[in-house]
Order: C-alpha cells, then structure tokens, then sequence
C-alpha cells in the first residue's frame, strides 16, 4: 500500500509540475529567419502563391477564402493541412504591405499563433524573417506547447528552407 501512495504523490507532483508550465508560461515567441538568393517582389510572389505551398509547407491542402477581400486586411480563410491527422484552422489576415510585411493570426482547437513575414532586401538577396507569438487555449495546451517550442521553432525554419529551394530553384521568371 505504502508503494501506491508513494506512486500517487509523485503522479501529484508530476501533474502539478506539468500544469504549472502553462502559468508560468502562458505564450512564448520565436524567430525564424532565412536568407534567399532572390528579390523581395519574387519572394513574395511565391509566399503568397497558394498553388505553390504544397512545396514549402508540409501538410498543405487548401486555404479558402470565406470571408472579406483577398488578401487584404481583415481577410477570413480556412486553412487545412493533413499530417497524422486533418487540421482545420481559421486564419485572419491582420496587416498587408506588399512586399515588405504580412501578418496573420491563426486559430484553431489548440492554440492562437500571432505571426508576421517581414522580406528585407539584403544587397541582391532577400532576408525572410518569420515572427510568431504562440499561445495555448487552455493551461493544459499552455503546458503542451511550453514544451513544444523547440518543435514548432524547428518545423518554421523546415518550412523557410524549404520555401527558400522553391523560390531560388522553382519555375517563376521574375524580373
């Protein structure tokens, strides 16, 4: 018996631990950043292009417009992406400057991810600098992703790289 409240007490304090995480660190930032052999106008051109993200962005299936203009402010889509599992995220375009800076603010089930492209020319190159500002729904995602960061900070910079053979190796002639 003394072996199961032992064994109780330390599951306790295992759970107490895990769900303070999420107290103490309710949202978290991180940075990604890539340097591409292209223009600023040519990055943005194949950032932006929807029938291209399959190739920079795992999991991509579609991202619909449902409500506003176009790529404007304000701006409502449905974004799916399928990896063990299909996700379907809401996405609200919050600042547009063609083709210096995009922001957006996805939500879905788990979390709220505040992020921003920022294109900067660098001599004949362009710097991509991807922001995000993470946050769980609930202390227990507030938990999760706490311990998650790397992870996600890991599979944004997979998706700069990846975005970063598209434009310097892909098919746009871009003058």
């Amino acid at each position: 018996m003394k072996i199961l409240k032992y064994l109780g007490i330390i599951i306790t304090i295992l759970l107490a631990v895990f769900l303070s995480l999420g107290l103490v660190i309710p949202s978290f930032d991180y940075t990604s950043v890539v340097l591409i052999n292209a223009s600023p106008e040519k990055c943005w051109a194949v950032l932006h292009d929807t029938s291209r993200m399959k190739k920079w962005m795992p999991g991509f299936e579609r991202l619909t417009l449902k409500s506003g203009v176009h790529f404007q402010t304000g701006a409502v889509y449905e974004l799916i992406i399928r990896q063990e599992e299909r996700y379907v995220m809401r996405e609200v375009v919050k600042a547009v400057k063609i083709p210096e800076r995009s922001s957006y603010e996805l939500t879905n089930d788990v979390l709220k991810s505040e992020y921003d492209f920022n294109l900067v020319p660098k001599d004949s190159k362009t710097q991509i600098i991807a922001h995000y500002h993470i946050t769980g729904n609930n202390l227990i995602w507030k938990s999760i992703l706490a311990l998650s960061k790397s992870y996600l900070q890991k599979g944004s910079q997979t998706q700069l790289d990846l975005l970063k053979v598209e434009i310097e190796t892909g098919d746009l002639e871009f003058d």
